[in-house]
């Protein structure tokens, strides 16, 4: 029962996040799916799904207490499912579930099933809880309508309307429900430039890891400082985001970088802390430079780093190629976007090739010096977006 019992594992240690992030990714090596707070069918502990998978419990949101959790299953198992937010305002016991918890419930992604629009809900909380206290108050107090019958508790529509308004761009969503469950659920950060760090890097976190010794060194405690000190590493070239960074001594720092599989850390020492300190950013996406080996201090696998790179920078320095596919019809229009671009970014070292294909018929074109472009993620952000240029390759 594979199901059951890692589902038991995660209920025993979710007051560890830590220990919930490292059981997530055992839970995905096992092809078991980790199914998102969810209000309506969420306990307070993890618990076995359908088929293959485990409902995520609401005990392990953060700013979610054992309180409100009782309150919202005790409503629930008496009366069904939760309609919409304003319902759920209505049902449950506000004095347990104050608007510190309804926050954190919403930015796990608990309400999605109801609304998927997190900011709407955010945006719009306030008023809900106002008009569903006002209801409470109102029954509680015997009031009648018009007609003179007390309003049911049952006939919860929603009143009041959630605001008109775009979902958090996509990171911001992302980050937001990472603050409230220790970990990303419905995606990573790195999930949208993967694509572009696989031209300008030379290892994957994934990759690096496979280089690590099948038997780790015995550390010996007579060994001296000098020797201590040696680092034999390989050269990589790897990027990832930023989740932690520790400063020792104020003139050394660890920081931990991650994708969405792997993790490692990249020690920076002395100059190397100081040439790059400002870029150590937590929640930016970064590539380091190092050598990835066998630290004989600490006996852990690291990378020894050289320097950070923000993306900008890693393709502005790697990427010599460009490669624009496109199925257009309208050449004028393509060739304009083209010149746009060049005349918005400038003239640099990238060379632009463009592949076409168009009923069966394939061409491809190696432009002169003249068209070279200067490289940047924000040309390939605003390349990207244009109708007429379907994919982008780097090299």
């Amino acid at each position: 029962y594979p199901v059951e019992f890692m589902a038991s594992v995660l209920s025993a240690d979710m007051d560890n996040t830590d220990k919930v992030v490292h059981l997530m990714q055992d839970v995905k090596s096992m092809n078991i799916e980790m199914q998102l707070p969810n209000v309506n069918q969420s306990d307070y502990y993890f618990k076995a799904g359908e088929g293959l998978s485990i409902v995520y419990g609401l005990g392990a949101i953060k700013g979610v207490g054992k309180g409100a959790i009782q309150s919202v299953m005790q409503e629930r198992e008496a009366n069904g499912d939760f309609t919409s937010i304003y319902d759920f305002c209505v049902r449950v016991d506000l004095h347990k579930v104050n608007k510190r918890t309804l926050e954190a419930l919403i930015l796990s992604g608990a309400f999605d099933t109801i609304h998927e629009n997190r900011q709407a809900l955010m945006a719009g909380m306030e008023d809900v809880l106002k008009a569903a206290q006002q209801k409470n108050r109102d029954q509680e107090s015997g009031q009648v309508d018009l007609f003179g019958n007390v309003t049911a508790v049952s006939s919860n529509e929603m009143l009041v309307p959630l605001p008109d308004i775009e979902d958090f761009e996509p990171n911001q969503r992302l980050f937001k429900e990472r603050n409230m469950l220790g970990h990303f659920m419905t995606g990573h950060p790195m999930a949208t430039v993967q694509h572009w760090f696989d031209s300008v890097t030379s290892h994957s976190i994934g990759k690096v890891l496979e280089m690590r010794p099948k038997e780790m060194p015995k550390k010996n405690d007579k060994d001296d400082y000098a020797k201590k000190r040696y680092f034999n590493g390989q050269a990589v070239l790897v990027g990832g985001l930023i989740t932690s960074i520790r400063v020792r001594n104020e003139n050394s720092a660890t920081v931990l970088i991650s994708d969405e599989t792997h993790e490692i850390e990249a020690t920076f020492f002395r100059d190397t802390y100081f040439d790059n300190q400002e870029k150590m950013l937590k929640d930016e996406i970064v590539i380091i430079e190092g050598e990835a080996g066998v630290d004989n201090f600490s006996n852990k696998f690291i990378i020894r780093a050289k320097q950070i790179l923000t993306l900008n920078e890693s393709i502005a320095t790697y990427c010599s190629k460009i490669g624009f596919i496109t199925s257009t019809t309208d050449y004028q229009k393509f060739s304009d976007n083209l010149k746009k671009l060049i005349k918005t970014y400038g003239r640099g070292k990238a060379r632009i090739y463009i592949h076409h294909e168009q009923n069966g018929i394939v061409s491809n074109l190696k432009l002169g010096d003249k068209f070279k472009i200067r490289p940047s993620h924000n040309l390939l952000l605003e390349a990207q977006e244009l109708s007429n240029i379907d994919k982008i390759i780097l090299k």
